[in-house]
């Protein structure tokens, strides 16, 4: 069960990017596998690969601007990360914390303090912007305590990011 959960994320992960990369609206195949992963990873009860499991599944629902969805993911991946003291997943957390702040920024969505995104972050933000940046410099903390330098291109990118909207 635990193997055939890892291949589904694999496959909808796979799926995922290749939708993106297409710029294809449909996210159905990706959509499919990362269910069933999270399903399965859930049911096998390994809480590193359900924290895994559920941060592609917020990415997805990012995408699809599904935001209510993708947070509910982030917050449920956290919790784990934290109970469990898992750094990386906690570095990545911060990082799709941030893509789904300016995801929400860039589509007009306003903004919540006591939103699941904001409740991470102290003193609270005044907006999906200035949320973005808290994650992102909490990610990079992270990621350089733990040299899990894996993720500089994808800080970097973030980097450029907040600063078009500048």
């Amino acid at each position: 069960m635990h193997s055939c959960a890892l291949d589904n994320l694999s496959l909808g992960r796979a799926h995922l990017l290749q939708t993106i990369t297409a710029g294809s609206p449909d996210y159905s195949k990706s959509e499919g596998y990362l269910n069933q992963a999270v399903t399965g990873l859930r049911e096998a009860g390994y809480q590193d690969d359900l924290a895994r499991g559920l941060l592609a599944r917020a990415a997805l629902y990012r995408v699809q601007e599904n935001f209510a969805a993708a947070w509910e993911d982030l917050s449920e991946a956290q919790e784990i990360a934290e109970r469990g003291e898992m750094g990386l997943h906690l570095a990545d957390f911060h990082l799709e914390a941030c893509r789904l702040h300016l995801a929400q920024h860039k589509a007009g969505e306003s903004f919540v303090p006591e939103s699941l995104g904001a409740k991470t972050i102290s003193p609270v933000p005044k907006n999906h912007l200035e949320a973005a940046k808290a994650h992102l410099k909490i990610a990079k903390e992270k990621i350089n305590k733990m040299g899990y330098h894996r993720r500089d291109p994808e800080v970097e990118e973030l980097q450029l990011q907040i600063a078009n909207y500048k």
